[in-house]
């Protein structure tokens, strides 16, 4: 949000990547400083098993020339057994060298907290962005720029104003009383953090999660994952699967995993139009849609703010 784009030139001596590990590529990669957020089960077509996608990390850590910085809250990541020369930790967990304590919601609408570092309390550190994930994200942030001699001092207003990044918790607008936000969660785990950040910071709203899954083999690998991710949202609507680079599979396809979903309400709406028509015939002031998308899930939402601003004044919405 603050670049407005998805890469920049600067001027430091310092060069920050996001390291993927779909089809291997960060083994490319031998960084002075990694953090490692999470290890757990993702890209089936490229790791069938979870033992592939843990020993691919351990590959990428034992890469790191000087500090590996880990969530200690993540069983995967606190597992991990590297070659590096430094190891750091970070989370909510007490052990943890970098950690947060006294959690608390703040108007911006995301947490204020205190940082301590080993024993030491260094202040109080506020993000905008909602979600406990997000407070763990600030800690191995800082976790990995203190290996640099950064100090909490320098970075303190920085990480205030800081916006976060495109198609994560992206609020693209409101309409009626209706707000309509586009996230990227597409793996069970950030579904589930993205709908309790999105509850934390509209406690009373009517919650819809509109979910494009993503690919036919990771649905097959996490389908009961899935099933357990939605238990936040007051509504869910499932589309089809977006088949990226995968033949479909009619034994996994939207309307089965709609089925299997564990939520009193849930229902499949194939394409765009039909998931934004049943939206426009329910939602009302004070709903807050979140589409759920690594592929083009999130045009429901544009779509559903146009007709809201379209039909303004002449359709009910509260």
């Amino acid at each position: 949000h603050d670049l407005d784009t998805n890469a920049r030139t600067g001027t430091s001596a310092y060069f920050v990547i996001e390291a993927d590990e779909y089809d291997r590529a960060f083994l490319g990669l031998r960084p002075r400083i990694a953090v490692i957020t999470n290890i757990e089960h993702d890209h089936p077509d490229c790791y069938p098993t979870m033992a592939d996608f843990r020993e691919a990390f351990k590959q990428f850590s034992d890469n790191v020339q000087d500090t590996l910085v880990v969530c200690q809250d993540n069983p995967g990541a606190r597992d991990l057994e590297s070659l590096a020369p430094k190891r750091v930790t970070y989370g909510l967990d007490p052990f943890a060298d970098w950690r947060a304590e006294d959690v608390r919601s703040n108007s911006a609408g995301g947490s204020d907290f205190l940082l301590v570092h080993a024993s030491e309390t260094l202040g109080l550190a506020r993000t905008r962005l909602p979600g406990l994930h997000n407070v763990q994200n600030v800690l191995g942030a800082m976790a990995a720029i203190s290996a640099l001699g950064v100090t909490f001092r320098d970075v303190r207003e920085a990480l205030t104003e800081y916006q976060g990044v495109g198609r994560r918790f992206q609020v693209l607008g409101a309409a009626a009383g209706v707000t309509v936000i586009d996230d990227y969660a597409h793996h069970p785990t950030e579904i589930k953090a993205t709908l309790r950040a999105a509850r934390e910071r509209y406690p009373e709203a009517d919650l819809w999660a509109v979910f494009q899954p993503h690919t036919y083999s990771r649905v097959r690998a996490l389908l009961e994952g899935f099933a357990q991710s939605f238990g936040d949202a007051d509504h869910v609507i499932v589309m089809e699967v977006f088949a990226a680079r995968e033949a479909p599979d009619p034994s996994y396809s939207g309307e089965v995993i709609a089925g299997k979903i564990q939520h009193p309400d849930v229902r499949f709406e194939p394409g765009f139009e039909q998931a934004v028509l049943l939206l426009l015939g329910e939602v009302r002031a004070g709903s807050v849609v979140i589409t759920l998308s690594a592929g083009d899930g999130n045009q429901v939402g544009e779509r559903l703010l146009e007709k809201i601003k379209a039909n303004e004044g002449g359709n009910d919405h509260g």
